[in-house]
């Protein structure tokens, strides 16, 4: 079996075998998070795909400071964000005046949720809330970060933050009803 710097290297001299078991090792992961930021499994696929072409580009900067998995999910998260910049304003409005008052009090028990359910109602939130709860909640990101990376303030974030859970709420209230809930 190869070590993962002798894979780093075929990759480095263009070889395709060398490539492709690098894309098997860390294509799930990379997928996982392409996918939580996009709507659905096409375009999640098809960032991934750009993705790799980047990571290949690039992959002679990685100078090893770090896990390498790391290192590849940020480049990801940054290719991501430059996407959705590009293709669309941030919709980081949606009307929650309603929503807000009728299940800001409600506790979310998700514990019954796999995983890929979780992902898929994440997809479901707008653009922006989706950003950034993925940036805060599971990339770890403070607001002044994702206010920076999205150029936003961090006041905004932080709206952003709490729509997006409460839109979450709403969601998982909607599909489970009230029993779920405590």
């Amino acid at each position: 079996m190869e070590s993962q710097e002798e894979i780093i290297q075929g990759c480095l001299k263009g070889d395709r075998q060398k490539q492709y078991a690098f894309y098997q090792q860390f294509s799930p992961v990379l997928y996982g998070v392409c996918l939580r930021y996009l709507r659905d499994d096409e375009s999640a696929a098809d960032m991934l795909q750009e993705c790799f072409l980047k990571i290949f580009e690039k992959l002679g900067d990685y100078r090893g400071e770090g896990s390498l998995e790391g290192w590849l999910r940020k480049l990801t998260i940054n290719m991501i964000l430059n996407t959705i910049k590009q293709n669309q304003r941030l919709p980081l409005y949606d009307d929650l005046s309603d929503d807000a008052d009728r299940y800001s009090h409600v506790a979310l028990q998700p514990d019954h949720l796999t995983q890929e359910e979780l992902v898929k109602i994440i997809q479901r939130l707008p653009t922006g809330y989706k950003t950034v709860f993925n940036l805060y909640e599971i990339e770890g990101y403070s607001h002044q970060e994702i206010a920076e990376m999205l150029g936003i303030s961090e006041n905004t974030s932080r709206t952003q933050l709490r729509n997006a859970k409460i839109k979450l709420q709403n969601i998982l209230y909607q599909m489970y009803g009230k029993n779920t809930f405590e």
